[in-house]
């Protein structure tokens, strides 16, 4: 285990007000640095969509964005074993690809998928910059209504990272996503970790800021609230480890889900 994953839960002040602060601070994180968006059929998934194709700039003046990035993508070299002779992965939500750019290196291929078409050129555009339009490539599509730009495809690793908390139905999404899973490949989760002292709304349910409710449908995600959703898919959750955040921007969790054995 590296230092970007501990297994242990971290300690979290108590304080309500802080925590408040803490949890607007996230959202500011991923909302203004966000590399994704949602992918559904209802009112959120178009806001996502509308938010970040007038927003693209975003991705390279948010202050957390590409220190993010290269954490994200340290905590996926961390867990899962890459070939870049081999491994082919799938990115959902991959925005301008701020963490293919970090991962690239460590395997054979990458496919991206958004449903924002303004940050999917931008994406493409880097890429073949770079000259690594064969090896890199995203696709604008909303994955839930058309499958065909992966159709028939199995994926090595497949990980989605800020993106969760966007979704409206995060099990729909993870049930989705396995169906492009190779047998022995792994799903990775990249997201908000979600402290028990979280405050709640008047429903009982993690409060989310008024401001993001229009793009941002959940608070964060526990380990068990993981669990569940792996199970869900027919995957186990085999690790689920808190990501330490850079020195301002919030705390993450990378969790992996397998296909149970």
């Amino acid at each position: 285990m590296s230092d970007l994953a501990v297994n242990q839960t971290p300690t979290q002040t108590p304080v309500v007000a802080q925590i408040t602060h803490q949890h607007h601070h996230e959202h500011q994180a991923r909302v203004y640095q966000h590399h994704h968006h949602w992918h559904g059929t209802g009112p959120l998934a178009e806001a996502n969509k509308d938010f970040f194709n007038n927003n693209t700039d975003i991705f390279e003046t948010y202050p957390h964005a590409k220190e993010r990035a290269k954490r994200t993508a340290l905590s996926i070299v961390d867990k899962v074993k890459l070939d870049k002779e081999n491994t082919s992965v799938l990115e959902f939500g991959c925005g301008n690809g701020l963490v293919c750019k970090e991962l690239l290196p460590y395997v054979k291929t990458i496919t991206g998928i958004d449903i924002s078409e303004g940050t999917v050129k931008l994406f493409n555009n880097y890429f073949q910059s770079q000259g690594e339009a064969e090896r890199v490539k995203a696709f604008a599509t909303n994955l839930e209504t058309d499958q065909s730009v992966i159709e028939g495809k199995k994926f090595d690793v497949i990980y989605c990272a800020s993106a969760f908390h966007h979704f409206d139905s995060p099990q729909g999404i993870t049930k989705l996503l396995s169906a492009f899973l190779a047998p022995t490949g792994s799903l990775l989760i990249i997201d908000n970790w979600l402290s028990p002292t979280h405050p709640k709304d008047s429903s009982g349910s993690p409060a989310i800021p008024e401001e993001y409710k229009h793009i941002v449908s959940h608070a964060g995600f526990t380990e068990d609230d993981m669990k569940k959703i792996y199970e869900g898919a027919g995957l186990e959750l085999v690790s689920y480890d808190v990501v330490p955040p850079d020195e301002g921007d919030s705390e993450l969790f990378i969790a992996k889900g397998v296909f149970k054995m």
